[in-house]
């Protein structure tokens, strides 16, 4: 909700919430994952941020 008052696009937001949807669905059965998700709950966003899989 910050990202959008700071006047990004809703479509953009929408994208990458889907997109850490699809990491947290693939890596989430991994324990190295599944621990730091567990600790952070921006987790998956911050990951899908990082732009690690391209």
């Amino acid at each position: 909700m910050e990202c959008y008052a700071l006047g990004e696009d809703i479509d953009e937001l929408e994208r990458q919430a889907r997109g850490a949807e699809r990491l947290k669905e693939v890596y989430s059965s991994i324990p190295w994952h599944a621990q730091r998700a567990a600790k952070d709950p921006d987790y998956w966003n911050d990951l899908y941020g990082s732009r690690i899989n391209w």
